[in-house]
């Protein structure tokens, strides 16, 4: 997916909330690809994990295909996010950065899960351990729409959810900056709703970011909803 040459800049996008990119992408198409991605993910992560346990592919097989699946199932959320805030968001330099940094950390996570396949020890069910990897689909999109959001001023709103700790605190705080790279003076956002590396609900967090004064990221209905797709698909009800 991610072979062709990349073009754009390294930097930050130079979006503003009254660019006539902000947020003009059909959030159908979004969704309806995101939900065709997803149920794609879980199938043929589930196809791999009953072929590793059945011995049809070896460890390495399995290492290898879910890599690649990974790669698609990662790069193709963070671009839905991206362009459910920005409808001509072309990946940068940057934008490669951060996929490739988060498949591998995720990659380092699914061989360890085929190693405990192999040897048949896992504490979770392989069903439900394989779901937590379709639920790393939303964070994916959660991050490719901050990342194509405009520098900020921002503000952590709370869901309707329960809420931890971690996000109560994130939501008393700020103003905040986008990143470090903004340049706002402002202190950077603790992280990513939905992505886990907040909330300790993980990806069931219910949270927002909007631009300060309340003015929520465009298409915000369609990120809310994703949590409630991905339950759907994740369960095979959808």
């Amino acid at each position: 997916m991610f072979d062709g040459p990349l073009t754009g800049t390294p930097a930050d996008s130079l979006l503003s909330v009254g660019s006539s990119n902000f947020g003009r992408h059909d959030a159908g198409i979004l969704e309806r690809t995101f939900i065709a991605t997803a149920r794609r993910f879980r199938s043929r992560l589930q196809r791999l994990v009953d072929d590793l346990g059945a011995g049809r592919i070896d460890l390495a097989g399995f290492n290898r295909s879910s890599a690649g699946l990974l790669r698609d199932g990662l790069g193709i959320s963070y671009s839905l996010g991206a362009l459910s805030v920005d409808a001509f968001h072309t990946l940068t330099v940057r934008d490669m950065r951060i996929i490739n940094r988060e498949l591998e950390e995720e990659r380092s996570f699914l061989k360890a899960f085929g190693r405990d396949l192999q040897r048949g020890f896992y504490v979770l069910n392989p069903v439900q351990r394989a779901g937590l990897y379709l639920q790393a689909l939303r964070g994916m999109f959660e991050l490719g729409r901050t990342e194509a959001a405009p520098p900020g001023p921002y503000e952590w709103v709370l869901g309707p959810t329960e809420h931890c700790v971690p996000c109560l605190q994130a939501s008393l705080g700020g103003p905040y900056q986008k990143n470090n790279f903004t340049h706002l003076g402002l202190d950077v956002l603790p992280g990513i709703p939905g992505s886990g590396d907040v909330c300790r609900g993980l990806t069931s967090c219910g949270c927002t970011i909007h631009l300060l004064g309340g003015l929520p990221l465009p298409n915000e209905d369609l990120q809310k909803r994703l949590r409630g797709i991905l339950s759907e698909i994740l369960n095979d009800t959808s």
